[in-house]
């Protein structure tokens, strides 16, 4: 026999229960049980029986990791384990048990036979604290019992968690005084117990203990008394305490005419308990009577009571409840006196100056007084109320019939009651009358509103209703900020009635005001000029109706019908709900609604929507047309412009019919038509896209004219884009200087967000921004993009004429990524101010389509070294390193680079002129000066041409990579040289100077190294 035991029945397990019982054998081959928190018990073992209810056997467990907490959640965790064994003779069952971890363990002797249950020891032990039981239960029908016991070296805080809940206080809201933090508290409790009694057929127990030899808090504790039960009633007893300062004494008796116990609970140092409570507590009080007739007169008081969040600086008061079960509820022996006094309350959310609250009369006519003041979450609180009612008793149950003369606020919200409200409340129902209530700016007229077991009638107005006010009180209160300014005001009123039928209605109208949303560059009004919706109840469905409109948006009509489910005695809706209606939308003008998007954008044309919606509240069915004329959409940022737009789209049962979807952009188009599903599977519905020279980007610094078509189709709810498109024309030309940004080391702190200790790295960035998946809506793309023969890129030096193709995709929770590779067919690079002819350019696309891997050579030609770049990596991580044929020195190659000859071709007096001249109007300053006014070159130092002796300032202009213009001009003398120079292969130059020296020279270089 093999199963599993029900874990809904036995608390500690969770999961893998198993039994195996071979009944042929005799033998309990496997028990397999496992706890919660990977505890376990597992065993095995052999019986034999003579069918006469005679047994002989024994059984061996062992248990692991046995928590404790699992039976209550305040016990601290343990990891229980050890042998626990079970035999069977035929007059006894003999049990035993020895669990330990490295602080509990837990042992147990005990014999079981046909007229008792002994119990040789019990033990449970928690570090040096322990506890021993022993004694006996009587197997009869008085189940007479006696225990003996002892507990010694106990410290309660070994066991139990005692910290006090901390409760985060809300946003906004002022920050409460809290409790200091409960210092640790060590005990030592040493006391004797000795119980007796029995269980049936009522509960009697004598129960005597002692305490001795104990400590508390550093403070002695002590402590005895006599405990008598007999069923519902305290026989004479007699019961103190005395805990670190704290003292408690109860003595008489209760449950019978005549009796009386008196309580008394002197508590000046609550946080010697070490619970996490602080303060003093005092109560003296007296209860008397029986269980029908209970009488408690007590009286109270507290100073300076803290737990958590929670605070009291004084509170007091007195109780003097006389009741009698047994008479009627109008009876003058039923009395009511309760009275609390206190100041200084304080929470997280609450701090009030004062509270007062009295209740005072009879059970039959009492009446209730509440008097506060402070702040409620920040905002100003004065509350004040007044009751009177009565108690009444019904086969249900009790309930209370009154009404609430008084309620007022004066603080935030403003609340006034204009007359009294009526109140009947028992089991299951409630009943209020008419009233009129003045809440902020809004004014409640109730007519009635009763709710009897699921059952609810109401009718009543509210009328002038600031949604403002409503949307600043829910946020104080904890909803979350809705990122919109209104003035709008409105008006509802309702009559209807969920019971055995649903009947009546709801409406809500705007009477004043507009909405106003702010889309990024400033607050937009919607310019509301009618809302209203509507709903009436009849015939088991409800009917819907609402009515917008707005200049900024146009008109929006609506009618829906949605079927009720009669539950019970109440009314609900489900997905299964039948749904019905229809639902118009005008938009004459789109351009005042791109407003309302952001500065980026912006819209144009008309648009109409007149839809049916059929099916069920779960699963809406779709039917009607959308068109649109002279449709524009402009994306700013993007440089994206398409115009002269028109759509035609039918629906019929959630198929879209795209049957005219066009827009023109340049002298090119873009159409789609096909047919789609919404929501479901239904591979056989496609889509198509075709762009014919369709000029997507029309700016100056930015164009881009493609060809090409794509596929759309809805594939298991997803929706999939395949396709192809060639290039026909593409000029990016990026700006020489980007927009200001912040340097690397500045990190923004927010508001209630961590920051890191440093700024991420460029790697960092880029590993983020190609980790960040795309969200569940994005579509299953593959596109295909063909760089035709005219795709150029100009920008960080670079002057780019692109070829090449590359596939696109994407899909959902995933970066979009791509492979392929773009060639550099023709192009130049400037560096250090030269430009260099692109001999190599490769982009590779292998993975994240922001994370291409470059690798770019440009060289220099025709000269005696021919110096250049190469460009290598991926944008996060460019490498540029000079390369040179011959290969010479770093300093050569950028001589060569720059001037066009060697650095040993500079005389000293040249180069450290030039040094002073660059430091004097900074390294890059002189160079930019020159370069501003149209000069390549530019230098300060002795003469280059033959002026001798004499600092001059040489000029030069790159007229094309062999011809070179150069000036110098004396700055002590009107010396002056016009120099050409031409290098008209590798190794030959020819130099023809003009001016304070004429002359023509051809020169012939050749290195040895």
């Amino acid at each position: 026999m093999a199963g599993s035991l029900d874990q809904d029945r036995l608390p500690l397990v969770s999961a893998g229960a198993e039994l195996r019982l071979d009944t042929q054998a005799q033998q309990l081959s496997r028990l397999q049980l496992k706890l919660q928190k990977d505890a376990s018990i597992s065993g095995q073992g052999e019986y034999h029986s003579d069918g006469k209810n005679k047994h002989n056997g024994e059984f061996s467990f062992d248990v692991a990791g046995l928590d404790l907490q699992a039976l209550h959640g305040k016990l601290k965790p343990t990891q229980l384990r050890g042998p626990v064994k079970v035999r069977l003779t035929p007059d006894n069952q003999q049990i035993s048990m020895d669990l330990a971890d490295a602080t509990y363990k837990a042992k147990l002797e005990t014999v079981i036979d046909a007229k008792q249950v002994a119990v040789k020891t019990a033990q449970l032990a928690a570090g040096p604290a322990r506890l021993d039981i022993s004694g006996s239960l009587a197997r009869n029908a008085g189940m007479a019992y006696a225990v003996k016991g002892s507990l010694r070296d106990f410290n309660p805080f070994l066991w139990i968690n005692s910290a006090a809940p901390v409760k985060r206080a809300a946003k906004g809201a002022a920050k409460a005084p809290v409790a200091p933090k409960a210092k640790a508290v060590t005990a030592n409790i040493n006391m004797d117990i000795d119980a007796s009694g029995n269980l049936t057929p009522e509960l009697k127990m004598k129960l005597k203990f002692a305490i001795r030899d104990s400590r508390y808090d550093q403070l002695p504790m002590t402590g005895n008394g006599l405990l008598n039960l007999a069923g519902s009633r305290l026989l004479p007893s007699d019961v103190a305490l005395s805990v670190a300062g704290n003292e408690l004494q109860a003595k008489g008796s209760f449950g019978a005419a005549g009796d009386r116990l008196n309580l008394k609970l002197d508590a000046p140092q609550l946080q010697g308990l070490g619970f996490g409570i602080s303060g003093a507590l005092h109560l003296d009080g007296q209860l008397s009577g029986s269980l029908q007739k209970p009488n408690v007169q007590a009286t109270y008081r507290a100073e300076k009571l803290a737990y958590g969040e929670h605070r009291v600086d004084s509170l007091s008061g007195q109780a003097d409840v006389q009741a009698d079960l047994n008479a009627k509820l109008n009876s003058g022996s039923n009395r009511l006196a309760v009275s609390l006094d206190g100041r200084g309350l304080h929470s997280s959310d609450m701090a009030l100056d004062k509270l007062s609250l009295n209740l005072s009369g009879t059970y039959a006519a009492h009446t209730l007084k509440l008097d506060s003041s402070g702040t409620l979450r920040g905002k100003p609180l004065h509350l004040t109320m007044a009751a009177q009612g009565q108690l009444s008793e019904s086969k249900t149950g009790y309930g209370w019939q009154g009404q609430v003369s008084e309620l007022q606020n004066q603080g935030t919200p403003r609340i006034s009651l204009a007359a009294p409200l009526a109140i009947s409340a028992d089991a299951g129902r409630l009943v209020l009358g008419a009233t009129r209530l003045s809440v902020a700016d809004a004014q409640i007229d109730l007519k009635n509103f009763s709710y009897d077991n699921g059952k609810i009638r109401s009718a009543g107005a509210i009328n002038a209703l600031n949604v403002a006010t409503i949307l600043g009180l829910a946020h104080e209160f904890g909803a979350p900020e809705i990122p919109l300014k209104t003035d709008l005001v409105l008006d509802s009123s309702w009559d209807f009635s969920l019971a055995e039928t649903a009947a009546g209605y709801l409406q809500i109208a705007r009477r004043s005001g507009d909405l106003r949303v702010n889309p990024g560059r400033g607050d937009v009004s919607l310019g509301l000029s009618e809302l209203k919706l509507r709903a009436d109840l009849q015939a088991g469905q409800v009917k819907l109706d609402s009515q917008l409109a707005a200049s900024r948006i146009g008109t929006l009509s609506a009618q829906l019908q949605l079927a009720l489910q009669h539950s019970g005695s109440s009314w609900t809706v489900s997905d299964s709900s039948a749904l019905s209606g229809q639902a118009k939308l005008q938009v004459p003008q789109l351009k005042s609604m791109g407003a309302l998007i952001g500065p980026q954008v912006a819209l144009d044309g008309s648009l109409a929507l007149d839809l049916n919606l059929a099916g069920q509240l779960g699963k809406p069915m779709l039917s009607g047309k959308v068109a649109g004329d002279q449709l524009a959409v402009t994306l700013f940022d993007q440089g994206i412009k398409l115009k002269d737009g028109t759509a035609r789209l039918n629906l019929a049962d959630n198929v879209v019919d795209l049957q005219q979807l066009e827009f023109h952009g340049g002298d090119g188009t873009i159409r789609a038509t096909g047919r789609l599903q919404l929501g479901h599977d239904n591979p056989d519905l496609t889509a198509s896209v075709v762009a014919d020279h369709l000029q997507l980007f029309a700016s100056p610094d930015r164009q881009l004219m493609l060809s090409g078509q794509a596929k759309i189709a809805n594939l298991k709810e997803q929706l999939h884009v395949d396709g192809k498109f060639t290039v026909d024309k593409a000029l990016f030309d990026l700006p020489k200087s980007s927009a200001p940004v912040l340097g690397d080391d500045v990190v923004i702190v927010r508001k209630e967000t961590k920051a890191r200790a440093t700024p991420l790295t460029e790697q960092e960035k880029l590993a983020k921004a190609a980790q960040k998946p795309a969200g569940g809506a994005t579509p299953v793309m593959n596109v295909e993009v063909d760089f035709g023969s005219d795709f150029r890129f100009r920008g960080s030096g670079a002057d780019l004429l692109l070829r090449g193709a590359m596939q696109v995709r994407s899909e959902p929770y995933q970066p979009l990524r791509a492979t392929g590779t773009i060639r550099v067919a023709s192009g130049s690079y400037e560096v250090f101010g030269r430009k260099l002819a692109i001999e190599r350019g490769l982009i590779n696309f292998q993975g994240p389509i922001d994370n291409p891997n470059i690798n770019i050579l440009a060289m220099k030609r025709n000269q005696e070294v021919e110096a250049g770049a190469e460009i290598t990596g991926n944008p996060s991580n460019l490498r540029v390193k000079l390369v040179s044929e011959p290969n010479v020195s770093d300093e050569e190659k950028l001589s060569w680079l720059m001037f066009g000859h060697g650095s040993d071709s500079s005389a000293l007096g040249q180069r450290q002129a030039a040094g002073q001249a660059l430091a004097l109007l900074g390294n890059y300053g002189g160079k930019k000066i020159a370069q501003g006014i149209g000069f390549d070159e530019f230098s300060i130092g002795s003469s280059d041409s033959g002026i001798e002796n004499e600092q001059v300032v040489s000029l030069g202009k790159v007229i094309t990579e062999k011809i070179n213009l150069g000036y110098e001009q004396s700055l002590t003398s009107a010396a002056s040289i016009l120099k050409l120079t031409w290098q008209f292969s590798r190794r030959w130059s020819m130099v023809m100077r003009g001016g304070t020296i004429n002359g023509l020279e051809v020169l012939y270089n050749l290195r040895f190294d």
